[in-house]
Order: structure tokens, then sequence, then C-alpha cells
């Protein structure tokens, strides 16, 4: 009875390594993955590229179809058996799309993945929105507000760390540019604050920016400023056109006149700052102590063909002060 038994358990024993085996032979499906490029994309203005090329089976098949579901609403409208994986598709209305890419295996066992892609229309200010604030509130990354030539009284206008271009309606047109202002409706406040880490991706161009205590004040960020005036604002402390601490703003065809300040820096007042300044003018600025123009502190900017003339300071430089043995600023042309 016991060899019987004995015999029972090995035969049991066997059969169960076989089936363990056999698990291991099973197929594994494939691995899908898409990406989309650009994500944010304005419609009617490109194509995006979406790629599944870097799908995969795992257990060393070939992927065999590749599904498009553009919308993902779970009905596939475009294939290719077998293609490259990559195609272009665009959308003709404003909106945020999830596309769906499924992929077949040469043993038929498919997987799917999504990516998003953000299709925006331009907002106008004041047709779309009626205030420039209310316009960057609405907008999405990646997308544009251009405004109309006028006269916009708004006062501590915030990107909130959006990746959005704000633009006049030509910003190479210096005659746009000086018709489209936006001025301080309260003088003690900045007319534009970034504080939240803005980078490149946030770009301000083509306006005239003046009445504030401030023009613009980074603070901690690096917005592009192209092409703008910045005129006429008055500063109770430091930097009457603009206040940069902490950043690397890139700075490029900007007319900084007239503006003032009650201690350091009538144009701008760099401090801990890497700043590009690129072919902008400074005329006109007046400080009460030092840096009728320009007030440097702590900072190492970079100057590129610009123009520094006729600003003057209560104490010490009259166009550019420099403060403190670890400013080393680099002045070129």
């Amino acid at each position: 009875m016991k060899t019987r038994l004995l015999i029972t358990i090995l035969i049991l024993s066997v059969f169960f390594v076989i089936a363990s085996d056999k698990s291991y032979a099973t197929y594994q499906s494939p691995e899908a993955v898409l990406t989309a490029d650009p994500v944010y994309v304005t419609v009617n203005d490109t194509n995006v590229t979406l790629d599944g090329s870097s799908s995969y089976d795992p257990d060393g098949g070939s992927i065999t179809k590749y599904e498009w579901d553009w919308t993902a609403d779970g009905t596939y409208d475009y294939n290719e058996t077998p293609g490259d994986g990559i195609v272009t598709h665009s959308y003709s209305n404003a909106g945020i799309y999830t596309v769906r890419l499924r992929v077949t295996d040469n043993e038929q066992s498919t997987s799917t993945d999504t990516c998003t892609v953000y299709y925006k229309t331009p907002i106008y200010v004041p047709q779309d929105v009626t205030t420039i604030q209310g316009a960057i509130d609405a907008a999405l990354d990646g997308s544009t507000i251009i405004v109309s030539k006028g006269t916009y009284d708004e006062n501590d206008i915030d990107f909130g760390g959006k990746e959005i271009i704000l633009t006049s309606t030509d910003p190479n047109d210096w005659e746009v540019v000086a018709r489209t202002i936006i001025k301080a409706n309260d003088s003690s406040a900045s007319v534009f604050v970034f504080d939240s880490s803005e980078d490149a991706s946030s770009v301000l161009r083509g306006f005239t920016i003046t009445g504030g205590d401030r023009g613009i004040e980074c603070d901690g960020a690096s917005p592009k400023i192209e092409n703008c005036v910045i005129a006429g604002n008055s500063s109770s402390g430091n930097g009457g056109g603009m206040y940069c601490v902490g950043s690397s703003s890139a700075i490029t065809n900007v007319f900084f006149l007239n503006n003032s300040s009650d201690m350091a820096g009538g144009a701008i007042y760099n401090i801990s700052s890497g700043t590009t300044i690129t072919s902008c003018v400074f005329s006109g600025n007046t400080s009460t102590t030092s840096g009728g123009a320009i007030r440097i502190s702590i900072s190492s900017p970079t100057f590129n063909n610009c123009t520094v003339y006729n600003n003057s300071a209560g104490s010490d430089g009259g166009g550019i002060y420099t403060y403190g043995a670890s400013s080393q600023p680099i002045l070129t042309n």
C-alpha cells in the first residue's frame, strides 16, 4: 500500500513539474509605447507626430499591426500593417485629445497606450476675454494670447507659471508696440510679476509697459522679454523698470526709457541674477543712489550690443554700477 502511494505521489510531482514548465512557455503580450510631438499645437498650424515605434514584444516576437484611435472613443480610425509605427494627424477644433494606440504581435496578442495632445486656438484680447489677466487665467500651457492695440489698465499681471506667449498683434512693428500699452492702475504696484518659476517658455512680447512702481518684477523666475518699451515706471525701492532677483531672464530688443528708483537701478536692478540683455537701449533713467540705468549686485549679467546713455544717479554710476567682488558682468560690442 505504501509503495503504491509513493508511486502516485511521484507521478503527480512529475505532472506538476511538466505543467509548471509549460506555463513558462506561454506567450507574453506586446508593450505599446506612444508619444506625441509636439504636445501643444495651435489649430491649423501644424500636424502632430504620433510615434509608436518604440512598442515591442518582450518575448522576442514582432509587432505586426498598429491601430490609431484619434480621440480614444473606442473606434480605431487608422491602421498600419505592419508599418513603422509613426503617423501624423491634425485636429480642426481646439480641445484636449487623448490618442490611443493598439499594437498586435505575431501571436495576435494586443496592448494599448495613450498620450494627450493639446490643440488650442489663440486667445484674443479684448475680443475673447476683456482683460489680459483674464486671458492668462483662461489659457492652457502652450497657448498664445494676442492683444489688440489699446490701453489696458492692469497691474500685478501674473503668468502663474504658465508656458504661454503674450504678444501684441505685431511685436516687430514699433508703432504697434507704442500703441499697445499696459498701464498700472495702481502706481504702487508692478505691471507684471513673475514669481512662479517661469522660464523661457513664458514669453512677453511687443508691449509698452508703464505707470508702475516697477514695470516688471522677476523673483526666482526667468521669462523671455522681447520687443517691449518699459518706460515711465517709478519705484519707491530698487529697480524702476525691472527688478530681477534669482533670475536668468533673456531680455532682447527692449527700450528702457525714463524709469526711476528712489534707491538703486533706475531701469534694472539685478541681484543674484544672470540675465542676458541683448540689443537694448537705456536712456533717461535715474536713481537716487547708484546705478542710474543699471545696478548689479552679486550678479553676472551679460550685455550684448546695448546702448546706455543720458542716465543719472544721485551718487555712483550714472549708467551702470556694479557692487560686490562676485559681480562679473560681461559686456560685448
